[in-house]
């Protein structure tokens, strides 16, 4: 509502009150009506101060420079009616334009705000005589290239065009002139000096003559999509060569079965050139038509519903070519992503060869089948892949049966270490020969003579191991039965020699026992039981001798270092050698270990030191000492019986009478001997070469006659050897804890020294003289027995009976078996789960272990 009101005022304080009443009061928008003769000047100007929008007419022109509408003069009242609309429509004008104004400022707003968050930069160019000035660029320049808003100039941004792209972009720009502008894509340098890849939009402005005026666009930046294109490019490029550089046919379809794309393998494969294959339906190009239906119906199904019989599988199938002609095929097909509708990739392979190859192996298999000799394939891993019918003859088990399975899971009666050391000799040098013993199905041990050759595939790789086995089990049989009779045939020779120096022997023994039997006050006991002693020991090295000799050399083999060897050696030697002869031992600390059996070694070092002491009857210097030796390709060329390898060497050297050439050709000939009749056998030195050859080593002597001897012995050492058996423990260490131990023996001696042995290191003994008594025994016992200790061979009951009987009353029982035979029934009594042996005759160290053994459960031969 506006008012239109003229009011006179009597005096100037009434007209300034008035106004300023006007000014402050809220009251709506009013046309006030001055009269001449006011300080109208004062009161517009008090008005237009005061805030309120109050239109004036007054009469006084400079009422009209001080805001006034209108001027009225009081004879002309009748212009009041125009002066009024003519305000009024200023009052209109000034509210659209003040209204105009924040619309525009509102624009101005929106567009900064625009300009700051839009990724993009928006320029306009101002177009004079060719030139291009920026006028406007907004601040994400800063943001996308590095550059401030007042340095994009066109002399920067030509600096900044990529060498590339400058002529073509330049030359577009110029032409764009002449048009509506352009649309391009180029590089720009960022003031790190990296290029950023930048679309240009660009429209031009033309004024009403159609003159170019200015220019605008948009700078968009790209370099994420042109990265992403080129990766793209680059894939493409990959998959191309990799498509045209595959061996196997590759062909994609989409999901009817029509082909898109067709490689040179496929090209190759099926005679179609690319061109005429892609569009077509590959069941009609590579399918023969007599299976084309039925193929065509289940791939089409295959595609078009995902399902799985041909998916991701490889299947054989007749293909054909596009001469007609058929031939196998491996054909996979996979699906291509998740898009819909899916595409294929199909993967064909020509394998007329392969065919026609495993014709040939079948053919070469049924001839392998007629060999007698056990062939079979294992792979690198072990495991069989080939099995002949003659190792189905030889071993029991079929092909299937052992198919894929390892060999060593089943077949070896050997250690693992055997086999294990068999295929680093046959991966180092391409071969192996050896014998071993394997199992049959049944349990049986057969001895074969096998032959192992490296299989490489086209590469050079190891893919195989071919293994020839000829059984030679019954070889070996005869071969050991004509041993035997040969060794038995040279007992008779020996008998004499052994009968007179056991018989030396065995006199003083008595005598000693009538001497100890008459001596009532024992002064002159403790010499007479060190000579029984001693000349017990030299009856059962005797006797161990000619065993070792007659039967064969067998013991347990484990690791341990040769300094214990050397100092007991040492040891017994200065206490029982003539104090004429000075005895040395040196060993380095380093000294490798060896596996070996303990007292084979030991008896090798005795041998040789008595031998040397034989050699020096007036005295001298016996060393024992030990080194390690590398044996190189050079030494074990040049020495029989040498192989290559870390060993040790065991050096007897004595300063004696020493040997001739003659002799030294003979001295490990059986029954050869240099001393007198009734001080040699002859068997020392060929048992100390028959135990160091069993033990993989080999022996050189270097002698002259009045020069002295020296034996050396070398045996393959183990650098990276782990817990070291000892040779000897002390007895402490085998003291029992009041165990109680059943004793079985018929002979009443070994069984009172047995007992007096076990009670004096705290055991509790029962004894019983056989199998009959021992059962009695157990039965009546109410305590608990730790051990049975029995004889092997006894009347009425052997100790195989009674172990098998204790067993059925006594499942958890352990045993130690003892006897004075070679012949141990050893596999039955392994059977029984006996697994710790004592030969007779034993010592106190070897029965005091066994039965440590026993308890602890770490069963072994004690000898």
């Amino acid at each position: 509502l506006e008012v239109c009101m003229a009011v006179p005022f009597p005096t100037v304080s009434a007209r300034r009150g008035a106004v300023e009443a006007a000014a402050s009061a809220p009251a709506p928008r009013m046309t006030w009506i001055g009269v001449a003769g006011l300080d109208a000047a004062c009161f517009c100007h008090l008005i237009g101060t005061s805030g309120a929008e109050i239109d004036f007419i007054d009469i006084a022109v400079d009422a009209m420079r001080h805001g006034a509408a209108d001027y009225l003069l009081k004879d002309r009242l009748g212009r009041l009616g125009p002066a009024v609309n003519n305000a009024l429509e200023q009052s209109r004008s000034r509210k659209e334009n003040k209204r105009a104004e924040t619309e525009l400022h509102l624009m101005h707003e929106q567009l900064r705000h625009l300009l700051a968050h839009n990724l993009a930069v928006i320029y306009s160019l101002k177009i004079e005589e060719g030139r291009a000035t920026p006028v406007l660029v907004s601040d994400n320049i800063e943001r996308l290239l590095g550059v401030r808003v007042g340095e994009a100039t066109q002399e920067w941004w030509l600096e900044s065009l990529h060498p590339d792209d400058r002529e073509r972009v330049l030359k577009k720009a110029h032409e764009s002139l002449a048009g509506d502008g352009y649309s391009m894509e180029y590089q720009l340098r960022h003031t790190d000096g990296s290029y950023h890849w930048i679309e240009d939009n660009n429209r031009v402005v033309r004024d009403a003559s159609g003159k170019a005026t200015k220019a605008v666009g948009i700078w968009t930046d790209i370099t994420g999509r042109k990265t992403a294109e080129k990766a793209m490019r680059e894939s493409e490029a990959r998959l191309r060569s990799v498509l045209d550089s595959a061996l196997d046919g590759v062909i994609i379809m989409d999901h009817q079965g029509r082909v898109v794309e067709f490689n040179p393998a496929a090209e190759q494969t099926f005679g179609y050139k690319r061109d005429g294959a892609v569009g077509q339906f590959l069941g009609d190009l590579i399918i023969p038509p007599a299976l084309r239906e039925r193929h065509k119906r289940g791939l089409a199904r295959y595609l078009s519903t995902g399902e799985a019989p041909v998916l991701s599988k490889r299947v054989e199938l007749t293909g054909m070519r596009s001469d007609h002609s058929e031939f196998p095929v491996e054909l996979a097909i996979i699906r291509m992503g998740s898009q819909e509708p899916p595409m294929f990739t199909g993967f064909v392979r020509d394998i007329t060869e392969r065919k026609q190859a495993e014709v040939r192996l079948r053919e070469q298999a049924k001839l392998l089948d007629l060999a007698h000799d056990a062939i079979m394939v294992r792979d690198l891993d072990d495991r069989v892949e080939y099995w002949n019918c003659g190792a189905e003859k030889l071993y029991g088990w079929t092909a299937e049966e052992v198919q894929g399975k390892q060999a060593s899971s089943f077949l070896y009666a050997d250690p693992p270490a055997a086999s294990i050391a068999a295929k680093r000799t046959v991966t180092e040098k391409g071969e192996w020969a050896g014998e071993c013993q394997h199992l049959q199905k049944g349990g049986a041990v057969v001895v074969v003579r096998s032959r192992w050759t490296l299989v490489r595939d086209e590469m050079g790789t190891p893919k195989s191991i071919l293994i020839i086995n000829t059984d030679v089990t019954e070889h070996k049989k005869l071969e050991m039965q004509l041993i035997r009779v040969q060794r038995l045939e040279s007992i008779g020779t020996l008998a004499s020699g052994v009968a007179h120096d056991l018989n030396n022997i065995l006199a003083p023994i008595l005598m000693c026992a009538e001497m100890l039997g008459e001596n009532k006050e024992g002064r002159e006991s403790a010499p007479l039981i060190s000579l029984i002693e001693e000349s017990a020991r030299r009856g059962a090295g005797i006797v161990r001798q000619v065993l070792t000799f007659a039967r064969g050399i067998e013991g347990e083999r484990v690791l341990i270092n040769a300094t214990h060897l050397i100092l007991e050696i040492t040891d017994i030697a200065q206490r029982t050698f003539p104090k004429t002869i000075q005895i040395t031992g040196r060993y380095p600390q380093d000294l490798w270990s060896i596996k070996a059996d303990p007292t084979q070694l030991h008896q090798v070092l005795l041998n040789l030191s008595v031998n040397a002491r034989d050699a020096m009857p007036n005295g001298g210097t016996i060393e024992i000492d030990a080194e390690n030796f590398e044996v190189d390709e050079n030494y074990a060329s040049t020495t029989p019986g040498a192989q290559p390898g870390p060993h040790i060497i065991l050096r007897v050297k004595d300063t004696g009478s020493g040997m001739s050439r003659d002799v030294i050709d003979k001295i490990f000939d059986p029954f050869f001997t240099t001393k007198e009749i009734g001080k040699g056998t002859g068997l020392g030195l060929s048992t100390v070469l028959g135990i160091v050859k069993s033990h993989g080593g080999f022996i050189s002597v270097h002698s002259e006659l009045g020069s002295g001897t020296t034996f050396k012995v070398f045996l393959p050492a183990d650098r990276s050897a782990g817990v070291i058996r000892q040779a000897e423990m002390s007895f402490e260490s085998l003291n029992g804890n009041g165990q109680l131990i059943l004793v079985v023996d018929d002979e009443p001696g070994i069984l009172h020294i047995a007992q007096m042995i076990l009670k004096s290191h705290h055991y509790r003994v029962l004894c019983a003289r056989d199998g009959p008594e021992a059962l009695a025994a157990i039965a009546q016992e109410q305590e608990p027995i730790s051990v049975v200790l029995t004889d092997v061979s006894m009347p009425h009951m052997d100790g195989v009976a009674l172990i098998r009987a204790i067993r059925k009353m006594k499942p958890e029982m352990k045993f130690v078996a003892s006897t004075g035979q070679e012949e141990t029934r050893t596999a039955e009594l392994h059977s029984l789960a006996v697994f710790t042996f004592l030969m007779k005759p034993y010592d106190k160290q070897a029965l005091l272990t066994a039965v440590r053994d026993a308890l602890v459960g770490t069963g072994h031969n004690a000898v």
